[in-house]
C-alpha cells in the first residue's frame, strides 16, 4: 500500500484504511494536537481523526496496524480481454484486444484471456 501523502489527499485523490475501507479527505487543521489533526469522513458519513501521518495511533503497536491506519488507494484497476488468434494461411499468430469481426475467416480464435490491469495503463 501506498503510503498516506497529506497534499494528494488535500487534492482529492482516494484514501483507503489498511482492511480496505473508503475515506474521504475533509480538513486538515495543524493548530489541533495529535489524532485530531486530520478529519476524514466514511463512506456512510461518519467522521473520524486520525494524526498527520495518517495512523489511528502513535506506536507501531499490533493495534495500529489491525485496520485503522489511512494509506493512499491503489489505482483503480479495469479489466481486459486478449483474443489470440491463428492466422491460417501462414500459421501465424495474432492477439487482439477486440475480437474479430467474422468477415476475417482465415483467423482462428485459439483461446481468450481476460486480466485486470491498473486503470490508464496501455496494454500492447
Amino acid at each position: 500500500m501506498k503510503p498516506f501523502n497529506l497534499e494528494e489527499a488535500k487534492a482529492g485523490k482516494p484514501l483507503v484504511t489498511r482492511d480496505g475501507r473508503e475515506l474521504f479527505f475533509v480538513a486538515f487543521d495543524e493548530k489541533c494536537t495529535g489524532y485530531q489533526q486530520l478529519i476524514l469522513r466514511t463512506k456512510s458519513g461518519n467522521l473520524t481523526t486520525r494524526f498527520k501521518d495518517g495512523s489511528l495511533h502513535n506506536t507501531s503497536s499490533i493495534i495500529a496496524q489491525q485496520g485503522g491506519d489511512v494509506f493512499m488507494a491503489p489505482p483503480p484497476k479495469k479489466q481486459v480481454t486478449v483474443h489470440l488468434y491463428r492466422y491460417t494461411p501462414t500459421n501465424s499468430f495474432y492477439s487482439n484486444i477486440e475480437p474479430l469481426p467474422d468477415s476475417y475467416t482465415d483467423y482462428v480464435l485459439i483461446d481468450k484471456h481476460t486480466f485486470e490491469v491498473e486503470d490508464g495503463s496501455s496494454v500492447s
